[in-house]
């Protein structure tokens, strides 16, 4: 009489050369004693021998056709199999794990009727997405999170579907400026339905972080106030205060404020931008711009701030790093340390091949001397390279 006990193909595969497999496949921990004797046959074969297999059991299924999922499997009655050595197991689970259809794979061996052998396919089904929605934000909100997680209605949901869900919500408020946002995820068993499932993201944004400081080590050329004005996208909050925060760089670099006695001695109140710079950590008043941090123009604007370096003769300058940090009260620092390299000067400039105009006309069109500052941008504005506010150029005379 054959018994009832199986094998699971998982306990054979020990006792050959294991190759690797897309998928868990649980065994038990211990092979009944009582098991079918001719089982235990080709678990201690020392030779292999070719099966046939007679018999395939689906197990599991919910909403998939057991045929479907031996079809998949690539595992046919009638098939040849030779054990203990093939792997054609193994490949069958892996066919089925790519397929993202179920959550966990087994393939027993029942029994085995002289050279016949009968497998049983177990299969735990992944839940089919039926609904999802959010709870916590605003209606618009809700309208732009739709097509922003990549979830599909009625699709089998797998844990990298979540995932990605979540990290996709997380970075859609991490943009507007949230950057302490929380996400709970909740899934539900919808009554009725096989195997479908309702997922809700309970969302909470916190408070909107704002841009405190951004505070620029490592200039010595150019002062901080014309480097912060080309942050047209990452503007600090306003301010008013007589006890600036102390500023201290991760980078090692001191950061002082400017005193009121250096700015007298260099005559500063004749100069709007020295003015401005003594009150900057004291006084910031902004009317029409938002202070929000936003990856992208943060970006944008670090690329601006390099080109104004460049327009100043600092051809070298370079953004040796910067970072980000939460203060106390839950706003941004921004600290960012630069390079500036050395300063660069026009030298003596030559035309070659104008022969309809000389080298007097074109040297006063393009409006540079020697010993000027090197300005790249201002130059192939004057050659005509880039659009002019003017429309004065080389490219234009010709």
């Amino acid at each position: 009489m054959l018994s009832r006990y199986k094998i699971p193909v998982f306990v054979l595969l020990l006792m050959i050369v294991f190759q690797d497999v897309n998928a868990q496949v649980v065994a038990k921990d211990t092979v009944p004693v009582s098991v079918n004797p001719a089982l235990l046959d080709i678990l201690n074969a020392k030779y292999p021998r070719t099966y046939i297999i007679a018999g395939i059991n689906v197990t599991g299924t919910k909403s998939y056709d057991p045929n479907l999922i031996s079809s998949i499997s690539g595992i046919a009655i009638g098939d040849k199999v030779l054990l203990p050595g093939s792997d054609v197991f193994s490949k069958a689970i892996s066919k089925l794990w790519k397929q993202n259809l179920v959550s966990d794979i087994q393939i027993n061996l029942e029994r085995v009727e002289d050279n016949n052998l009968f497998i049983e396919i177990a299969v735990v089904e992944r839940p089919r997405l039926i609904e999802f929605k959010f709870e916590g934000i605003r209606k618009s909100e809700k309208d732009d999170l739709e097509t922003k997680t990549g979830l599909t209605k009625d699709r089998v949901l797998t844990e990298n579907m979540k995932l990605s869900a979540v990290e996709a919500i997380r970075k859609f408020f991490y943009e507007k400026g949230y950057r302490n946002v929380t996400i709970d995820m909740d899934e539900q068993i919808i009554s009725g339905l096989t195997n479908g499932i309702q997922l809700t993201f309970v969302i909470d944004k916190g408070h909107k972080v704002k841009i405190n400081n951004i505070n620029i080590s490592g200039n010595n050329l150019v002062e901080d106030i014309k480097l912060k004005k080309q942050f047209k996208g990452t503007k600090e909050m306003a301010r008013f205060t007589f006890y600036p925060e102390k500023v201290v760089s991760p980078y090692g670099d001191s950061i002082k404020l400017k005193s009121f006695q250096s700015y007298l001695g260099q005559w500063g109140f004749l100069y709007p931008s020295k003015t401005k710079e003594l009150l900057d950590p004291y006084f910031k008043f902004k009317f029409f711009s938002a202070s929000k941090f936003n990856e992208t123009k943060y970006q944008e604007d670090k690329e601006r701030m390099l080109e104004y370096f460049n327009a100043q003769g600092l051809r070298d300058a370079i953004l040796i790093e910067d970072t980000q940090v939460i203060n106390k009260k839950g706003n941004l620092n921004i600290d960012i340390k630069v390079s500036e390299g050395h300063k660069y000067y026009f030298g003596n400039i030559s035309w070659k091949g104008n022969t309809k105009y000389p080298d007097s006309v074109l040297n006063l069109l393009l409006g540079i001397q020697k010993g000027d500052v090197y300005n790249l941008e201002l130059l192939n504005k004057r050659l005509g390279k880039q659009l002019s506010a003017d429309g004065v150029d080389i490219g234009s005379l010709y």
